[in-house]
């Protein structure tokens, strides 16, 4: 009899024991994981937060190329625009000191919503001159960014130059309805 009750004592004293280290090994178990997670979960919100800072910094300068492109973009129709550009390139070599050779309309392409109405503009004057005139087109009042700027000498003993320069008329694209296309 001795040995059964020494065996109940023994398995009421295992029992708290197995009791307690099960209890120790599900919070261990409970804890680690949800430390790694707790990382995890901190280092997604930091990865998420620089990409919305990433992204609103993508926007802004989104907006402020969207504000140039406007900026430069001409309205009404092709002809139009070539007669102002021609007026407004022979208006600035005069006042740049340059003498206007050609003023030549290129091939158009359409890009992204735009059509890009290239011109080739021919010039002989002084090295600064034409370097003054070129700077001068791109600016929102000319609306004639430049693409090539080709210059050549054209007497060795002077600063005198023949110049080749492609500008391009950016005007939104529409379609044969006359809305604008997307």
């Amino acid at each position: 009899m001795n040995f059964g009750r020494r065996s109940s004592e023994r398995l009421l004293t295992a029992i708290p024991l197995a009791a307690a280290a099960l209890f120790i090994v599900g919070l261990v178990m409970a804890v680690r994981p949800k430390d790694a997670s707790t990382a995890q979960s901190s280092d997604l919100m930091k990865r998420e937060a620089e990409a919305r800072a990433e992204t609103a910094r993508l926007k802004g300068r989104l907006s402020e190329s969207s504000a140039l492109v406007k900026a430069l973009t001409w309205v009404g129709e092709a002809e139009q625009i070539e007669t102002e550009a021609a007026r407004r390139v022979t208006a600035l070599a005069r006042e740049s000191g340059l003498k206007m050779v050609a003023f030549r309309p290129q091939r158009p392409t359409e890009s992204g919503g735009l059509i890009q109405q290239p011109y080739v503009i021919s010039l002989e004057g002084r090295f600064p001159a034409v370097v003054r005139f070129a700077a001068r087109l791109g600016t929102p009042e000319t609306r004639l960014p430049v693409t090539v700027l080709q210059v050549a000498s054209s007497d060795a003993a002077t600063d005198s130059v023949t110049a080749s320069v492609e500008v391009v008329a950016l005007r939104e694209s529409t379609d044969v309805t006359g809305n604008k296309t997307k």
